[in-house]
């Protein structure tokens, strides 16, 4: 479908400008997106022997290596990122993840945060409110999780997520409501 037709043009494109990053990071992703870590791995690596400065094939490494469950690899990569664009606040964010998922979660939530001071969005919320809750701040997340749907009111995963809070906060009837509207969107 789409991602091999977008495989094709960014092949075709490399042919004749075979040290486009532009074109390279496509071929990443769209690999990446097919399945084939590998094989997107070797075009970042490309990439980055092309122009080792490019924050955005740091990021994109990292987010394959977040795929790959390679979280320290990950970490590393979102670092250099974040080194040569201090206010990359996606790669802020996804270094967050990285770093929950090794366990370290006050430095994730610290990442969320700064994330957000420099661009407010979904993701960062959730992931905010996902730390928070895990560290036992059931109010604090609650209110992360109605900010993260302030973005987008029809993400099942955040309305499944804050309707569990508000449940275990004791206000079972407002987190049934979230959690049916969830089922409705998506079954």
């Amino acid at each position: 479908g789409k991602l091999d037709e977008a495989e094709t043009t960014a092949q075709n494109l490399l042919k004749e400008f075979p040290n486009d990053l532009t074109c390279l990071n496509i071929l990443g992703v769209v690999l990446d997106g097919k399945g084939q870590t590998e094989e997107a791995i070797k075009i970042y690596q490309k990439a980055l022997q092309i122009n080792e400065n490019s924050p955005e094939t740091h990021f994109n490494l990292g987010l394959v290596y977040q795929n790959l469950q390679s979280y320290q690899k990950a970490v590393e990569s979102y670092q250099k990122a974040i080194e040569l664009k201090p206010d990359y606040h996606e790669a802020i964010g996804a270094m967050g993840t990285a770093l929950q998922a090794q366990g370290e979660l006050d430095e994730a939530i610290e990442h969320y945060k700064k994330a957000l001071t420099i661009q407010p969005d979904a993701r960062n919320h959730y992931n905010l409110a996902v730390g928070l809750r895990n560290k036992g701040a059931l109010d604090e997340s609650i209110e992360q999780y109605e900010k993260s749907l302030s973005f987008n009111e029809q993400n099942p995963e955040a309305l499944t997520s804050l309707g569990d809070a508000l449940w275990h906060k004791g206000k079972t009837e407002e987190g049934l409501e979230k959690l049916n509207k969830a089922v409705e969107i998506d079954p």
